[in-house]
Order: C-alpha cells, then sequence, then structure tokens
C-alpha cells in the first residue's frame, strides 16, 4: 500500500470510531505511526539520506496530528480562529526520528472553550507514544514572549501551519515577526551570537572534537540552523542558496553547506535509528557501527570509522568558518562600520587593513594578483597577535589556488613559514589560521592528508592536525619557560638548544604520515627527507629531523612499557639513542607528544619515568661504564634513604638495606622508599602475617597498595584477582623480591579514573588480598563480570633480544577488570615465572610487559616454547569475557 492510500485508510478508519473513544483512536494512530516509522527506517537504510528522512518523519507527524486534531475538534462550531503549528525543527520539516514534537497552538484571548479541547488533543498524541512537547499562546502573548525568551523566539521563527485557521495562524505569524524579528532585529542577532559562543564552550569550542555532538558541537547542525535562523530573520531566508541570493555566500558555499546538512543529518538519523534514543554525541563505542552501516568501508590504509570521522570533521571546519562569515556579514548590516580603504600596494597595506578589525574587504579579489601576501598577513598576525576578520578567512580560501608547486618552493615563502613555525611570539594564533583556512594543507600537501583525521580509540583526544599543532604550541611553550614547574627537565634541556628549527620541524612533521598504512614513524621520517631541503635544512639537519620523526615513540615505549631497571633494556635503548643530543631532543619531543595527545595522561608518575630513564641513558651515553653509572645512583639512593631514617638504629638500616635488591631503589621514588621501610619495619612477624597498606597518591590520581609477604607460586596472579574482585582498575604494578624470601609488590589502582575515596572499600580490599594471601585454591576469576570492552584486538609480541637474562612479554588489549589476573593466573598454570613486570594504560588501552622465565629460572629460549607462550596467549586473550556494544 502507497503512503497516500495508507494515510487515506487510517483517516477513514478514524471516521468509523466513536467520537469520545479516544482510547481507540489513540491504539489505531499507535499501529500506523509504528509501521511507518518502521518503513521509513527501512528506507533510511536503503538510501541513507538525513535530508529526506526528515522531511518524510515530519509528513508523517503531519498526517498524524492533522487525524487526530480532526478527531478531537470534530463538530467543534469555529466560532472563534484557532491554530495549531509545528515550530523548531519540526517546523522547518527537519525532524529526527527520536526528537522531540514542539506545538505551538494559538488561540484567541479568554477562549477557555478551547482548553478542555487541547488538553484532550495532548493526551491523544501522548497516548500514541510520541513526546510531544506543546504551548498555548495568543497572539500578543507569541510577542511578548518571545520578546522575553530568544529561544522561543527562534522557535516561532520556524513555525509552520498544521491545522485549523490558516489565515488567523498567517496573520498571528506575521504581528510576531514584525514586532521581534524586524522592530528588534539587532537584540535577536546579538542574543543568537551569545547563545552560539555559550554553546561552543560548552561542547569544547572545536570542530574537531573525537566524539561530537552532531546537534550542539562547533561546526554541527545549530551552526546550519544559525545561519538560516539569521537569514531567515534578517531577510527571510528560508535556504542556502537564498543566503547565496543576499551575497552572503557564495553559490557553491550553498551547494557544499547543503551537503554539510545532509551528511549530518545522516549521521543523527542513523544514531536515532540505532539507539533508538534522542542520542545525539557519536561516541567511541557507536562510531564503527555508525561507519558500517552508513557504507563506509576501508580505503588507502584508512579504516572505515577514521573516514567517516574525517568527512565529519573537514564538514564541521567549513561550516564554521562560513557560519562565522554569514554572522559577520549580518551584524555588519545591522552596525555598518568605518571602513578602511587600500593605500599603496596591497603587499604592504594588506596587513594594515585587515588587523584593524575592519569587517568588509573591498576589491578583494585583488588578492589574486598578490598570492605572497597571503603569507605575509599570517606572519604579520604570528608577530603581533591580531585576529583575522571571517570575511578575510573566506577571501583568503578562495584564493587557495595560488599556492602551486612554485608558490611551495619559493624561499620567501619557505623563510616565512619557519618563522612563523619556529620563532614567532604568536605562532599559536597564526598556524591556528593557517589550518582553518586551508593555507596550512595547500602549502604543505601532507599535512591536507592528516587534516580531519582521527584515530579511533579514547587514547586520543585531537584529530591528527589538531594534536601536531597542539604539541608545536606546548614547544614554543616549553621554550619560553611557561612550563617549568611541569616539566623542569625538559624546560631546562629547552634553554639550551643550539638549534631549535630541528625541533620545531621534528614536533610538526613527527605523525605527518598518520593514515597511510604501514608504520607512520617510518613513513614519517621519509616524508621529513623530503620536504626539510626545500625548507633551507642541509644534510646533518635533515638527517636529525628524520630520525626524530623515526623515533618520536622510541623514549615512551621504553619508559613507560619496559623494565628500565634492568641492565640490558637499559643497554638497548642507548644504543639506539647513540648521542647526547639525539637524546634531549628525543626527551623533549616525547614530553610534547604525550601531553598534546592526551592532556591526563602524562601524569608526575610517567614523568618521573622518563626522566628516570634519561638520566641513566645519560650517564651511559656520557663516556662512563654502564654498572658504575648505575651502582653510583643506587648508593645515592641509599645514602639519601640512611639521611631519612636517622632515627634508626644501625643494625635495622643494615638489616633492610641488605635485603632490598637494586630493582627496588631504582624504580620506587625516593619519599615512598622512606615510608615503606617505616611500615615494615612496625610490622615485624610479616612470615605469619603479611604486611598490606594503602594510601592516595595525589600526583596519579592513584590509590596506592603495598603488600609484603612470602613469596609463594602465582602470588602475583592471586594479588591481581583479589583486586579485579573488587573493581580496581590496575593501572601500574612494581614486583620486587628480596634477599631474604620474601616479596615486596606495590599496586596503583584506580577507581573510574580516580583513586579511591572511602576507608571502608580499601579495608574490605585488603581483607580480600589476605584471603587471597592464604587460599592459594580460592577462585579469583569465578567472581569477574563481564564488561563493556571496544573492538581493539589483541597483540602479543614477544622479545627474546631486548633482555640477557629474560624473555620479554608484551600483551596489548583493552583494558578491562580482571586483565591482568587472566593474564598472569594464566603465566603461572604454564608454569612461567614473572621476575617483573609493567602496567600502563593508555585511555582504554592496556599495555602490560612482562619479564620471565622458565620454570627452571632460565631465560626461554626454545622456539617451541616461544610459539606455544604466543599461541596460548593469543588464545586467552580472544576469549576473555567481555560485553560488546
Amino acid at each position: 500500500m502507497s503512503h497516500k492510500h495508507s494515510r487515506r485508510h487510517l483517516l477513514q478508519q478514524l471516521k468509523s470510531i466513536a467520537a469520545d473513544d479516544d482510547q481507540a483512536v489513540a491504539a489505531l494512530v499507535r499501529q500506523y505511526f509504528s509501521t511507518e516509522y518502521a518503513r521509513l527506517a527501512e528506507e533510511f537504510w536503503q538510501r541513507r539520506d538525513g535530508l529526506e528522512t526528515t522531511a518524510a518523519f515530519a509528513k508523517l507527524l503531519d498526517a498524524v496530528i492533522r487525524a487526530l486534531c480532526d478527531h478531537v475538534m470534530q463538530g467543534e462550531p469555529a466560532s472563534r480562529p484557532f491554530a495549531v503549528a509545528a515550530v523548531g525543527g519540526y517546523g522547518r520539516s527537519c525532524v529526527c526520528p527520536k526528537s522531540d514534537i514542539d506545538l505551538l497552538i494559538i488561540v484567541t484571548p479568554r477562549d477557555a472553550a478551547k482548553t478542555r479541547l487541547i488538553n484532550r488533543l495532548i493526551q491523544c498524541l501522548w497516548d500514541t507514544g510520541m513526546k510531544v512537547g506543546h504551548s498555548v499562546r495568543t497572539p500578543l502573548q507569541m510577542i511578548q514572549h518571545a520578546k522575553n525568551d530568544n529561544m522561543a523566539a527562534t522557535a516561532m521563527l520556524d513555525a509552520r501551519f498544521l491545522w485549523g485557521d490558516q489565515a488567523f495562524f498567517a496573520t498571528s505569524w506575521q504581528h510576531f515577526f514584525q514586532k521581534v524579528m524586524r522592530n528588534n532585529l539587532l537584540e535577536f542577532v546579538t542574543a543568537k551570537v551569545d547563545e552560539q559562543r555559550q554553546r561552543h564552550l560548552k561542547f569544547k569550542n572545536s570542530y574537531s572534537v573525537v566524539e561530537p555532538n552532531l546537534k550542539e558541537s562547533r561546526g554541527a547542525l545549530r551552526d546550519l540552523d544559525m545561519m538560516l535562523w539569521l537569514g531567515k530573520a534578517a531577510a527571510k531566508c528560508y535556504t542556502f542558496s537564498d543566503l547565496a541570493v543576499q551575497g552572503w555566500i557564495s553559490s557553491m558555499e550553498a551547494r557544499r553547506l547543503q551537503k554539510a546538512q545532509q551528511f549530518m543529518l545522516s549521521m543523527r538519523c542513523a544514531l536515532h535509528f540505532i539507539t533508538h534514543k534522542p542520542d545525539n554525541t557519536l561516541n567511541f563505542v557507536m562510531q564503527p557501527d555508525m561507519a558500517q552501516r552508513l557504507g563506509y568501508r576501508e580505503r588507502s590504509h584508512i579504516r572505515g570509522v577514521e573516514r567517516l570521522m574525517k568527512q565529519y570533521h573537514l564538514f564541521a571546519r567549513f561550516v564554521s568558518t562560513t557560519n562565522a562569515a554569514v554572522v559577520q556579514q549580518i551584524q555588519q548590516t545591522l552596525q555598518p562600520v568605518q571602513q578602511h580603504q587600500y593605500v599603496g600596494s596591497i603587499g604592504v597595506d594588506l596587513p594594515y587593513f585587515i588587523y584593524h578589525e575592519c569587517l568588509t574587504i573591498p576589491n578583494m579579489r585583488t588578492l589574486d594578483h598578490y598570492p605572497t601576501a597571503i603569507l605575509k598577513a599570517f606572519l604579520y598576525t604570528a608577530r603581533r597577535g591580531y585576529d583575522f576578520s571571517p570575511l578575510l578567512m573566506r577571501a583568503i580560501k578562495s584564493t587557495l589556488h595560488q599556492i602551486d608547486e612554485a608558490f611551495r618552493k619559493d624561499p620567501n615563502n619557505t623563510a616565512m613559514f619557519l618563522e612563523i613555525l619556529c620563532h614567532a611570539p604568536y605562532a599559536e594564533k597564526a598556524l591556528k589560521l593557517m589550518s582553518d583556512s586551508g593555507v596550512l594543507g595547500a602549502f604543505i600537501p601532507d599535512f591536507a592528508r592528516i587534516t580531519g583525521l582521527m584515530q579511533y580509540d579514547q587514547y586520543h583526544v585531537y584529530t591528527v592536525d589538531e594534536h601536531t599543532l597542539a604539541a608545536v604550541f606546548l614547544l614554543h611553550r616549553l621554550m619560553h619557560g611557561e612550563l617549568r614547574d611541569m616539566f623542569p627537565l625538559a624546560s631546562s634541556l629547552c634553554a639550551n638548544i643550539s638549534n631549535p628549527r630541528i625541533l620545531f620541524m621534528a614536533v610538526f612533521l613527527h605523525d605527518i604520515a598518520k593514515g597511510r598504512g604501514g608504520d607512520h614513524s617510518h613513513l614519517g621520517a621519509e616524508i621529513a627527507r623530503r620536504l626539510c631541503p626545500l625548507f633551507d635544512f642541509n644534510d646533518s639537519e635533515t638527517n636529525m629531523v628524520a630520525w626524530l620523526v623515526e623515533q618520536h615513540l622510541l623514549l615512551s615505549t621504553f619508559a613507560l612499557k619496559r623494565d628500565i631497571t634492568d641492565t640490558d633494556t637499559l643497554r638497548a635503548f642507548a644504543a639506539e639513542v647513540q648521542t647526547l643530543e639525539r637524546l634531549k631532543l628525543l626527551l623533549i619531543l616525547t614530553v610534547v607528544d604525550i601531553k598534546a595527545t592526551n592532556p591526563s595522561l602524562l601524569n608526575s608518575w610517567k614523568t618521573s619515568l622518563l626522566r628516570e630513564l634519561f638520566y641513566a641513558a645519560e650517564d651511559i651515553l656520557s663516556g662512563g661504564l654502564l654498572t658504575a653509572g648505575r651502582e653510583s645512583r643506587i648508593a645515592r639512593l641509599k645514602q639519601d634513604l640512611v639521611l631519612h631514617l636517622s632515627d634508626w638504629d644501625q643494625a635495622s638500616i643494615e638489616h633492610w638495606l641488605g635485603i632490598l635488591p637494586d630493582s627496588y631503589f631504582l624504580a620506587t621514588p625516593p619519599m615512598r622508599q622512606e615510608q615503606h621501610l617505616r611500615w615494615l619495619r612496625s610490622h615485624p612477624d610479616i612470615i605469619q602475617v603479611p604486611f598490606l597498606a594503602y594510601e592516595n597518591q595525589a600526583g596519579r590520581d592513584a590509590t596506592e597498595i603495598v603488600i609484603c609477604a612470602e613469596d609463594q607460586p602465582g602470588m602475583f596472579a592471586r594479588i591481581t584477582g583479589a583486586l579485579s574482585q573488587c573493581q580496581a582498575n590496575i593501572v601500574d604494578a612494581q614486583i620486587h623480591t628480596l634477599l631474604n624470601g620474601l616479596i615486596l609488590d606495590t599496586f596503583f589502582i584506580q577507581d573510574k579514573g580516580n583513586a579511591f575515596q572511602w576507608p571502608d572499600q580499601l579495608d574490605r580490599m585488603l581483607g580480600k588480598i589476605r584471603l587471597a594471601l592464604k587460599d592459594s585454591g580460592m577462585p579469583m576469576g569465578d567472581s569477574l563480570k563481564p564488561v563493556t570492552a571496544k573492538h581493539i584486538t589483541p597483540q602479543v609480541v614477544i622479545d627474546n633480544y631486548l633482555s640477557k637474562q629474560y624473555t620479554v612479554v608484551e600483551i596489548t588489549a583493552a583494558d578491562r577488570p580482571g586483565l591482568l589476573y587472566h593474564l598472569t593466573t594464566w603465566l603461572w598454570q604454564h608454569r612461567v615465572q614473572i621476575a617483573s613486570a609493567k602496567i600502563s594504560t593508555f585511555g582504554e588501552l592496556a599495555v602490560d610487559t612482562f619479564y620471565v622465565r622458565d620454570v627452571f629460572g632460565l631465560k626461554i629460549e626454545s622456539p617451541a616454547h616461544l610459539q606455544y607462550l604466543q599461541h596460548g596467549l593469543n588464545t586467552l586473550l580472544s576469549g576473555l569475557p567481555r560485553q560488546d556494544v
């Protein structure tokens, strides 16, 4: 049955129902609405057209609401005018499947006779399952309410007649438009601009967020609506084409805005159909399903979900910049300003003309004849800190075709870019403007390939281009000494950099090859070797930049995923770095890279690990013997500890210093060493009664659990099982075997990303651990619940070359409660001894590294044993409990 016939059939059925039988009417309409909703969903997944679906859904609502109005109002005399109108998104015939349905009911003053009927109508709508919001106003109340409530005025601006006296509706709306829009247009526009500004701030003020709100984020659907609202209020522009007729946008921009609207509405409709909720935030869990259903597949080494999100970010950037230009032009129409004029050569006077905040630029096409003026304008703002007007941004975007190969190779242009990148005091503002306008991608096409590119994980909170610029901005702050308190070592090294442009170029290029498939570090080094000579880098400088790009993950990998108290690990790292200059530059690059990836990742603990590895490698590379350098550090640490234990007797000091392994002193902060020893000394019978204690560590947002007990097989697995039973997320662990047969293990745990706050909760946790230490057969894993886990493919890497004494097993998997327990239990059950462990979490990603030996205490050398280890761990990870969304 066609749509028209089905609606005609509905009307015929409604006529056969008694006038007062609202329940029968609601049941019939509910069944009809459900059938039609399912049909719309099926058609949407076939065509994937959000504009078409929202319009069709509005028609469906129109039919249902008109039918119910006919039913409720039948026989009611039309002695007084009465009208029902759709407002808001429904009024624009642009309503998503689970969006609210807003109605405006216009009545004459004191029309009490209609109150009962209006209530009955709304109740019928609710009984059908529709989520309806409504307001009842007289024409005068419409005007008064709109003057006092800008959001109400906006909703009324989109009002569309549905049922009743159409002439009455038209007259009422015209009076509202004249009194509120025509007579108070400046106030309306000013309020909408302020409302938009506040909304942008609420939603991170960026179009590059990796979990965007499809309705409210910068560059999303509300920014598209904003242009139409202002256009409608100022000149009755109902479409983007109307805005082009007014001259506020070009016809090309109008077409692209319509494509952006269609794309974002398709995403929002898909989200509503998938979740069956009025969701607007496209979170990580939903993104893969969304990409698959909308037909985005892997292409050119970019995953389907990343292609979808890149398309979103490119559209959002375009919408955001076009929105700013339209808003500025409409504001200028309402509040004309004195216009500056060109004086002499544009190459000289363009900056002067721009940076005195003029809002119109006459004869903008003259930019075509002076393309070098584009970079001069950015250099000027990099030196002075002025903003570009949105109209200038649009003008520059229209001249991107002027940036050709000759422009890119012009020494004057490359020199201007280097000054902006490396030396200018307002580089952050200039580079952001270059990126927003598309100039940065046009000037360096490799940058265009990472623009809007999102990495699908919760570890990265920015798109690749935004992350790159954030890293450059952090480097400028380090160079200026602004982050000395946060990163004292990196700041001190920056003060002694002889050639800063090497470091700036390495930071700018370190992720330039992402999204190309293969190792982005290796591919990025090749790009660096190609680009650096164009910017007048000599061979030595180019090689240094390329090495930094290729090895930019080296320091963080060793510091955060390896046991840096192991002599062989330190020697392997130093062999890769080779020189002190490389080490210094790599430390700075690592700090800004991690901090720009996710501001919450680089806490004081991880910073201390980077610093410890730096100093250890510096000892080796400065010419000293490794053992001597290591032993001297340990000796210094022991001396410092003795000074803090001045109230102890000599025998106690010698006892504890004699049984603690050297690895403990290198891995544990000095203040914690003193605390640990004072705890342990106060608990003399540890073999009979294990020692347990906890303390919150503010610098890590974690709770430290310290355990000292007699060493037994599987102890590590039992402890991790007890912690997992308590839903504690283990973010780090250090295990040490003392020379008297005791273990001293330290676990850092979190409760939903923070330290545990309630002492009774921690006391119960210690009780669980005590039971686990007593009973080796306690079934820890049975009570672990499946948890939500993302589609992260687990990976097991076994390295038999990093250490002479141990086999190194690195496991990457989705982080979840119980992960470490399952891994350590499997290793114990298969007679693999864990000598040390390095536990790291990066957002939802866990990277657990174990230094292991076989049952005889030897490095695992047998190929068959190594293969069994690899296969067994992979099988375990693929079968861990999970609840995929």
